[in-house]
């Protein structure tokens, strides 16, 4: 396991990372022309304050998840960055000689981190130039800390808490954290959102857990952007009058759709995928998984 979480991520780690024990390989070039969307849709924009990402948090609050002293944060969600190309001094030798960017509402949103590719003195700069954000980074799918996490899992369920919590410890203590003696279901389920934030394992995990309606229904409502404050234009500029002029209308309108679509349609159907058809298109004779 990388003794930095950080090493983790970025052109640096590309084949040579030791947590890497499955990844997608990815060249950008005309045969394989989109190249890593995990790398390129987070900071399509870059330090365009007012053009949306491709993806991002679905809202602000998300910053909350992690303690301020938890290493994995400014490489997983972020609200400031210095862009490598507006230097402010002639020969920079710190982050703060670049000039800062803010990713804050009610302008903007914060910024997923961890496919950032970063200066390699100061991870808290970034070039802005349009070859400055690679998609030919090869995709991670499987590193060794979900290995400890499955691990922690399987000891959890086997009502071995206090084995579990050791497993859990290696990754706490990497990031910074406390430890624990014993674990307990919440403990488990915050472990693993923190350490693979958007490395698209929440959805998995929801559905193994069977959280994802009961999740989905308590935690969407009870966001900033979920607010009928931000269903469109008018309703954003009722809300913020004057200091409206410098706010991403579409963006947060956006995230507001998003958001509403996710609870008026989320179902325990979803817990399953359809049984698809056969190759021909032929009915397999299967019974369909419900709601299909």
């Amino acid at each position: 396991m990388e003794s930095n979480f950080e090493n983790n991520f970025g052109v640096a780690a590309e084949d040579r990372s030791i947590e890497h024990i499955f990844t997608i390989h990815h060249d950008g070039d005309d045969v394989d022309v989109q190249g890593n969307h995990q790398t390129h849709c987070p900071f399509t924009f870059r330090f365009d304050l007012y053009q949306d990402n491709h993806i991002g948090p679905a809202d602000a609050t998300l910053l909350n998840l992690f303690s301020d002293t938890d290493t994995r944060k400014r490489f997983s969600i972020l609200n400031r960055l210095y862009n490598q190309d507006e230097p402010l001094v002639a020969t920079p030798t710190k982050a703060s000689d670049y000039k800062e960017y803010d990713f804050v509402f009610p302008v903007t949103s914060p910024r997923i981190g961890k496919w950032i590719h970063r200066n390699a003195t100061y991870p808290e700069v970034a070039p802005g130039t349009a070859v400055g954000q690679p998609n030919d980074i090869n995709r991670i799918e499987i590193r060794y800390a979900e290995v400890l996490l499955i691990k922690a899992e399987a000891l959890f369920y086997k009502n071995e808490p206090t084995d579990a919590a050791e497993v859990i410890n290696l990754l706490r203590a990497r990031a910074g954290q406390s430890t624990y003696t014993t674990l307990t279901q919440d403990e488990l389920e915050k472990e693993w959102n923190l350490e693979f934030f958007f490395e698209q394992k929440r959805w998995t995990n929801l559905t193994r857990w069977h959280k994802l309606v009961s999740t989905v229904l308590t935690n969407v409502p009870a966001y900033e952007y979920y607010k009928a404050d931000y269903k469109d234009v008018d309703a954003i500029a009722a809300k913020f009058g004057a200091a409206s002029s410098t706010t991403n209308y579409p963006f947060f309108a956006k995230i507001y759709k998003h958001l509403h679509s996710k609870t008026d349609n989320v179902s325990g159907k979803f817990y399953r995928f359809p049984i698809p058809k056969g190759l021909s298109g032929n009915d397999l004779g299967i019974t369909q998984n419900p709601g299909y």
